[in-house]
């Protein structure tokens, strides 16, 4: 099954379920897919605490990097939203979410 979380035509479920091998992608999806569900739902009006998340890994490692990674892309939305620092590095979801 092909699932594209960057791409504007993906729609994101309310649930997620990511059973993968190593290497292909999972954290990468979960960050983004983090970011997309928080932005849809301030569209919605509604607020999302990131922390209400359930994401669940094997190791204290890759939750660690998991959270690092989930913040990091959570920042690089606001700045993005915010205008500061915006890289021309941006997931082209940005674009279901502004007229930029």
């Amino acid at each position: 099954m092909s699932f594209n979380c960057t791409s504007p035509h993906e729609t994101i479920a309310p649930k997620l379920f990511i059973e993968a091998s190593a290497g292909t992608g999972k954290t990468f999806v979960i960050e983004h897919y983090v970011v997309r569900a928080v932005l849809d739902a301030s569209l919605e009006g509604n607020y999302v605490d990131p922390k209400a998340f359930a994401l669940i890994t094997f190791t204290k490692a890759v939750a660690r990097e998991l959270r690092l990674r989930v913040q990091t892309a959570l920042r690089r939305a606001r700045d993005f939203f915010l205008e500061e620092n915006i890289s021309d590095d941006i997931p082209e979801y940005f674009s279901l979410y502004t007229d930029k």
